[in-house]
């Protein structure tokens, strides 16, 4: 087998080790019950609210709850597209170097996507099953944005690459 073939095969199955060992770190975030969730969530909070909020600190305690209480959803929210984003990205590059350029960049994005959108779904449904969570449209919704966003990023590092390539070669 050719040197670049090898090379190629190695790098996909190393870009599906890291998408699937992301999937599971998404899978382990949502297995944890409401109350473990609920202290991971304000340990971020926490730490936000002491980076941007000025002050922080010396708030009276009925401020600083106030604050992290405003916080905590919208915290929450950009965790869940953030983690789905970096699924998104990680998908579209394992797809596309498992295929090698024998479709066009459309069927790389449509299948990353496909599977972005069913692992949301999925994911959603097994927090239905974790003590004190549940699943919800509006969370499927905002994790499949996610998914876009990382495939869009992804995809216009690869036009650019593509197109500098081809600037090259002419």
């Amino acid at each position: 087998m050719e040197k670049r073939k090898v090379i190629r095969i190695t790098a996909a199955v190393l870009a599906w080790l890291v998408t699937v060992a992301w999937g599971y770190f998404i899978y382990s975030m949502s297995a944890e019950d409401s109350k473990k969730s609920g202290q991971t969530s304000g340990k971020v909070v926490e730490s936000v609210a002491g980076t941007f909020v000025p002050d922080y600190e010396k708030l009276p305690e009925a401020e600083k709850n106030e604050v992290k209480s405003k916080l905590s959803l919208p915290i929450r929210k950009l965790a869940h597209f953030s983690e789905f984003a970096v699924l998104g990205a990680l998908l579209l590059v394992s797809v596309k170097l498992t295929f090698y350029s024998r479709f066009p960049m459309l069927c790389y994005i449509g299948a990353s996507a496909l599977l972005g959108g069913i692992y949301a779904a999925l994911d959603e449904l097994h927090q239905g099953s974790v003590p004190g969570r549940a699943p919800r449209f509006t969370d499927v919704v905002i994790d499949f944005s996610g998914v876009l966003c990382g495939i869009a990023f992804v995809a216009l590092i690869i036009y650019l690459i593509e197109r500098k390539r081809r600037r090259l070669i002419s």
